[in-house]
């Protein structure tokens, strides 16, 4: 992963590379790629991200789209909220899912808020 400051905007990148055993019968490679960028907004900081997630046989390909904001409280407490999406893009992707959303081209959807503070 790395990091790139120009100025108020960070722009963010990951890449990543997993090898999975399946079942003892062969193993797939899944490939990650991540971009973000964060953008200070008065108290808080305004997050975003996506990342392509796909593997060597494409079954197992999704895309993820994030966005969230944390406002800074104090100096130790912050509030954040986010929202994510994932679109799978083959069957084999639907250990990615929540419920029943498992054929290719659908897609579930996460919302949190919470507070961090530390001690």
């Amino acid at each position: 992963g790395a990091t790139y400051n120009f100025g108020p905007v960070m722009l963010h990148g990951a890449y990543g590379l997993t090898e999975a055993d399946r079942g003892g019968i062969d193993t797939a490679d899944f490939k990650d790629a991540m971009v973000g960028v964060s953008v200070p907004v008065g108290a808080g900081k305004i997050l975003a991200s996506v990342v392509h997630r796909s593997d060597d046989i494409g079954t197992a390909d999704a895309n993820f789209y994030g966005l969230g904001y944390i406002h800074s409280v104090s100096k130790r407490t912050t509030l954040h909220t986010s929202y994510g999406y994932m679109k799978s893009r083959g069957a084999g992707s639907r250990g990615y899912t929540v419920g029943s959303a498992i054929e290719a081209g659908t897609g579930s959807r996460a919302f949190e808020v919470g507070v961090r503070h530390t001690f």
